[in-house]
């Protein structure tokens, strides 16, 4: 299954609503409406991205809050409901990805690297923390954020080899501050939230290896900004 069977599903049903439009203008009596029709554009992606590994998160939410629109469209559970929910399926989405936090894979970018498993785990809750790494050796590390905030400052850090940061963001932000002679690479799973990479791409002249810096992360409601 890949990426455009969702696209062909839609299409068919703006074809089969294009149809039934057709036929009632000609007087047949065709229909193929039914009460929250339209949450099947929600619901149909949301189920194809399941079979995708890197979205599976953002996937289950979206089919999720398709299936509870439809119930309340087919007055099966009242409007009334709805909001309370879908609080409580990100809520549950939020505890699930914090308990069963993703391995991050070298393969999605072709390289390998040394595991950093021996880092330090920053985290900040209901609450924010300045992190610095002036003049020493940085090789990874694992920052969580929850209602919270983290500002690590990496421009002074010496960077030799590839490192791996694992960074979650819940209804919070995290800042990093790379050096200028590593590159950036990010994998993220976002939930209503998201990675922006403003990091330059620097270039060697002398033919060395460029450090590569992994971001791992995961953004519940909150964003990363890299700088």
């Amino acid at each position: 299954m890949n990426r455009s069977l969702s696209g062909i599903i839609i299409g068919l049903i703006f074809i089969a609503l294009a149809l039934s439009i057709v036929l009632k203008a000609f007087g047949y009596d065709f229909d193929i409406f039914f009460d929250g029709w339209w949450t099947l554009f929600i619901i149909i992606p949301s189920f194809v991205e399941l079979f995708h590994r890197n979205n599976r998160t953002s996937a289950v939410i979206g089919l999720g809050v398709g299936i509870l629109l439809l119930l309340s469209a087919q007055d099966i559970i009242e409007w009334q409901m709805f909001g309370k929910l879908m609080i409580a399926l990100i809520f549950l989405m939020i505890g699930l990805s914090m308990i069963f936090k993703r391995t991050y894979k070298p393969h999605q970018f072709n390289t390998e690297y040394a595991s950093n498993s021996g880092n330090k785990n920053y985290s900040a809750f209901f609450g924010g923390r300045n992190i610095r790494f002036d003049n020493q050796e940085f090789t990874g590390a694992s920052i969580s954020v929850a209602f919270g905030a983290i500002e690590m400052d990496l421009r002074n850090a010496i960077v030799t080899s590839d490192a791996v940061i694992d960074a979650s963001a819940a209804f919070g932000g995290i800042d990093i501050f790379v050096p200028s002679n590593v590159k950036v690479e990010v994998d993220c799973t976002p939930i209503l939230g998201g990675v922006e990479n403003k990091a330059s791409t620097p270039t060697s002249s002398d033919g060395r290896q460029i450090p590569v810096l992994y971001i791992n992360a995961t953004c519940i409601l909150g964003g990363i900004d890299i700088k």
